[in-house]
C-alpha cells in the first residue's frame, strides 16, 4: 500500500508524529497548508498514487463537508482511495463538538486512535462506527539517534535543569484555556524555584512562539535532568517518549499513553497538577537513578510493527453542514495558505 499521511503544518507535532511513521512504511507526509482550499488537497490526493489517506488532522476532513460543490469529487475519492481518520486528542469527545465528529467519521472509511483509553472512549461514544484501531504515535527516532551520537553523555551543572516542551495555545480556538499547564503549573514553579534559592534551572520551549527547530529541541531535552508534562489530557505526549529515550527523568500527569508506559514496567513519576507537589517531588528525585532503555526499547518496537491496516471497513457518507461556514472556511484556508508562504519566505 501506498500511504500518504495528511498533517495540518510543516514542523508542527502532527508533522513529527506522521513523519516517524511515513518512515516506517515508505509513506508521504502532506501539510494541508500548503493547499489554498480542501477541494485543492483533495483534488492533488485524488491525482496522487496514493491508495491510502490517514487524515492526522481532522479538520481538513470536517471542512470538506463545508463545501457544497464537492459531493461529486469526494464520491471519486471514496471509490479510489482509503480513507482513515486518526484520532489525536479528546476534542471529539466533548458535547460541543459531537455533531461535528459525526460527520467528520462519515467521511472515512475507519479510524484509528493514539492511546488505548481514546479507543474506548470512542466506542463508546461514536458505537455506530465500528471499533477503532490503536495506532501509536512515534517520536523521531532518526534526530533522537543523532542527538545520542553528538550528545554521548548528560551534560552535568551546578543546579539540575527541568525542562518543559509544549504549546501554550493548543485549543484555545476551541475554548480551551491552559490545556497544557504552562501558566497554572509551570510559571508557578519557576516562582518556586527562585523562591527556595534557585533549586533548580527551568527552560520553557513553548512552540506556539517561533524559536527553536524540533532537533535543537531534542538536544535540550538529553541536556536536561527531568522533563515535566503537566497536560489536562494527550493525545500520546511526544516528549515524554523523547525524554525516555534521551535519558531523561519524567514528571507527568497521568495522560496520553502513560498508562500504557507504566504498566509496560517504564519507570515514570506521576503527579497532580500542581506545582507545589510537583516541586517536592522534584527533590525526591534527586539522588535516584532511573534507567528505562530496555523497557522503552520494547515498547517502541512494538508500536513500530502495528498494522496501518483497517479492522473494520465501512461506506463513507458525505453529510453537508447546514449553514455558511463554508465562507468562513474559505478564507481560513487562505490565511493559513498566505502564512505557510510566508514562512517559508517564498513571498
Amino acid at each position: 500500500m501506498n500511504y500518504l499521511f495528511v498533517v495540518d503544518k510543516f514542523e508542527s507535532a502532527l508533522w513529527h508524529a506522521a513523519t516517524a511513521r511515513a518512515s516506517i512504511v515508505n509513506g508521504l507526509v502532506l501539510a494541508a497548508d500548503t493547499f489554498k482550499s480542501p477541494k485543492a488537497l483533495i483534488q492533488y490526493i485524488l491525482e496522487s498514487e496514493h491508495d491510502t489517506i490517514i487524515f492526522s488532522w481532522r479538520r481538513a476532513i470536517s471542512d470538506i463537508a463545508k463545501f457544497r460543490n464537492l459531493t461529486d469529487v469526494l464520491n471519486k475519492l471514496f471509490n479510489k482511495k482509503t480513507i482513515i481518520l486518526l484520532i489525536p486528542d479528546y476534542m471529539g469527545l466533548e458535547e460541543k463538538n459531537f455533531e461535528n465528529e459525526k460527520v467528520i467519521l462519515n467521511l472515512c472509511h475507519g479510524y484509528f486512535t493514539t492511546n488505548q483509553e481514546l479507543a474506548k472512549l470512542y466506542m463508546n461514544k461514536f458505537p455506530n462506527f465500528g471499533k477503532p484501531k490503536v495506532l501509536h504515535d512515534l517520536p523521531r527516532l532518526d534526530l533522537i539517534e543523532d542527538v545520542l551520537k553528538e550528545f554521548p553523555s548528560k551534560s552535568s551543572s551546578k543546579k539540575d535543569k527541568v525542562i518543559w516542551v509544549g504549546n501554550s495555545r493548543w485549543g484555545k480556538r476551541q475554548g480551551y484555556v491552559d490545556h497544557k499547564g504552562l501558566a497554572s503549573v509551570i510559571l508557578p514553579l519557576q516562582k518556586l524555584f527562585k523562591f527556595h534559592s534557585k533549586c533548580f534551572q527551568l527552560q520553557i520551549i513553548d512552540s506556539s512562539k517561533k524559536g527553536k527547530t524540533h532537533f535543537e529541541t531534542l538536544i535540550q531535552i538529553r541536556n536536561s535532568d527531568y522533563l515535566i508534562q503537566a497536560s489536562n489530557s494527550e493525545g500520546t505526549g511526544l516528549p515524554v517518549l523523547e525524554g525516555i529515550a534521551l535519558e531523561t527523568k519524567i514528571l507527568t500527569t497521568n495522560v496520553g499513553i502513560v498508562p500504557e508506559l507504566v504498566e509496560l514496567g517504564l519507570s515514570l513519576n506521576i503527579v497532580d497538577k500542581n506545582a507545589n507537589l510537583i516541586h517536592d517531588r522534584l527533590h525526591l528525585l534527586k539522588n535516584l537513578k532511573i534507567d528505562n532503555k530496555k523497557a522503552y526499547l520494547k515498547y517502541i518496537e512494538k508500536i513500530s510493527e502495528e498494522s496501518l491496516v483497517l479492522q473494520d471497513i465501512k461506506a463513507p457518507h458525505f453529510e453537508k453542514f447546514k449553514s455558511n461556514k463554508y465562507i468562513i472556511t474559505y478564507f481560513y484556508w487562505r490565511f493559513r495558505y498566505i502564512k505557510a508562504l510566508i514562512n517559508t519566505h517564498i513571498i
